[in-house]
């Protein structure tokens, strides 16, 4: 009975919080299933122009998948790559490419940095200066092409 009513008690004291705080929520924007299968149409499309057979996701800002494919050809692995890709792109707002490029120039401390996928093919997608999610694209026929298949279909995002 003692603890029914220190229980009671604690939340009769978190609703008078409650009711007195005036905070706001804030409004964003969020990927939705559409959006990511536009954005996986292009860059599907874009990987067929360079003949490359790739695996493809999209991410939520949260670094949820919402949907991805791994294209006819395809290795069962590029999806795995991408989903790397994309999430480092989540995590820390910016294309892979940062990372590889600096490994490439000798900074190898990049690799202690906690959910790096240090390679192209990660792109963040930014609505208004606000992350939305992040494409990731693998399986490129060129060190590059991962990259350009992911910033192709990032100039399709809604805005």
């Amino acid at each position: 009975m003692k603890r029914l009513v220190v229980a009671a008690l604690a939340g009769a004291v978190a609703l008078g919080f409650a009711g007195s705080a005036s905070a706001q929520l804030a409004d964003k924007k969020g990927m939705t299933l559409a959006e990511a299968k536009k954005l996986l149409a292009a860059a599907e499309d874009a990987a067929t122009k360079g003949n490359a057979h790739m695996g493809i996701v999209v991410l939520d800002d949260g670094g949820h998948m919402v949907a991805g494919e791994r294209m006819d050809g395809a290795v069962l692995v590029t999806v795995e790559f991408a989903t790397k890709k994309a999430k480092t792109s989540v995590l820390y707002k910016a294309p892979t490419d940062v990372f590889s490029d600096g490994l490439g120039k000798g900074r190898t401390a990049i690799l202690g940095l906690p959910g790096v996928a240090p390679f192209g093919g990660g792109f963040p997608l930014i609505v208004n200066g606000q992350l939305v999610g992040a494409i990731g694209c693998s399986g490129g026929n060129t060190p590059t092409q991962d990259s350009e298949v992911c910033g192709a279909a990032a100039k399709t995002l809604s805005k």
